[in-house]
């Protein structure tokens, strides 16, 4: 999801229909130009006020292609919580492979964050250390069954508890997976008696590994894609949104307070609850079609265009 800003931010989805963009704009091709801000799709709710709470996901949105974080969005991030509004990440990392974007974003406790898809809610001190709030496992003779069903595929299976990354095989993209976030996993020969899984995580080496991993998950979990190639498993009805769903209670934050920025199709859980929806413009085509609103892309440091925009609309 990766290419010229300006050339992501003027080609909406085929069939997608039109857009409109909150300074004026009227048309797609206005989408290319350097006042290219927001755009309120024609079936996306007007946000009018300022939000309580802005829940972020961090790859492809909130980090550039080249996975780094810009300081302009560290710059945003001050900026929306001085005009009050509560920032979180949700995304289906592991904790370890977030610490350093939270404490940029001083995101540290008290705040909390949602990791492994929604089935971790923690929060880092401001020395790094972790603190778990709220889990929601797999059940272990469940997550046996997944694990078995990709090997008799022939698909390596990453098994993450709340604190260790556990894999049956270091395939290329498993490898190429820890360098992303920063981690590197432990081999085992089985996973018996280890601890009941967050998130068991399938990195496909070709698309078609998806759909046959798909037909063989057990109904009691929920299976989504993150990108073409990741397939997030997690226990049943488990989403970002269970995650985010603890953090606004805590902070006794209706769902309708909330904003919700993110690019894949694990993020259309949480898109379908919260109060407004945000897509960068190099999302999904599934994604954008459902999003309230259009960012500009991640290289053109969408979610920082977001929160000035949101830091900017009147306190209700």
């Amino acid at each position: 999801m990766s290419g010229d800003a300006a050339a992501v931010c003027g080609a909406p989805a085929a069939g997608w229909g039109g857009w409109r963009n909150v300074e004026g704009m009227s048309t797609a091709e206005d989408a290319s130009s350097a006042s290219f801000v927001m755009q309120r799709t024609d079936t996306g709710a007007e946000r009018t006020h300022r939000p309580r709470l802005v829940a972020i996901d961090v790859d492809h949105t909130l980090l550039r292609s080249d996975r780094t974080l810009a300081q302009e969005t560290v710059a945003a991030a001050q900026v929306a919580r001085a005009a009050g509004i509560q920032l979180t990440l949700a995304s289906s990392r592991p904790p370890g492979g977030m610490w350093q974007y939270l404490q940029a974003l001083g995101i540290v406790a008290p705040s909390a964050f949602v990791g492994f898809q929604g089935a971790l809610v923690a929060s880092f001190d401001a020395d790094g250390r972790p603190s778990v709030i709220a889990t929601t496992p797999i059940e272990l003779a469940v997550a046996g069954q997944v694990a078995e069903a990709a090997r008799s595929l022939g698909v390596a299976t990453s098994w993450y508890t709340p604190t260790g990354w556990f894999v049956d095989e270091v395939t290329d993209e498993i490898a190429h997976e820890g360098s992303i976030v920063g981690m590197a996993p432990q081999l085992v020969a089985d996973f018996d008696g280890l601890e009941a899984p967050v998130k068991i995580l399938f990195i496909a080496r070709h698309p078609e590994e998806i759909e046959a991993l798909r037909r063989v998950m057990p109904a009691s979990v929920t299976a989504e894609t993150s990108n073409a190639a990741y397939l997030e498993i997690t226990a049943r009805g488990v989403d970002k949104a269970t995650g985010v769903e603890v953090i606004a209670g805590g902070l006794d934050v209706p769902f309708s307070e909330v904003v919700a920025i993110g690019d894949g199709r694990n993020d259309l859980g949480l898109f379908r609850r919260v109060g407004t929806s945000v897509a960068p413009a190099n999302a999904d085509p599934s994604v954008l079609a459902e999003a309230d609103y259009i960012a500009p892309s991640n290289d053109a440091d969408g979610v920082a265009a977001t929160l000035r925009w949101l830091a900017g609309l009147p306190v209700v």
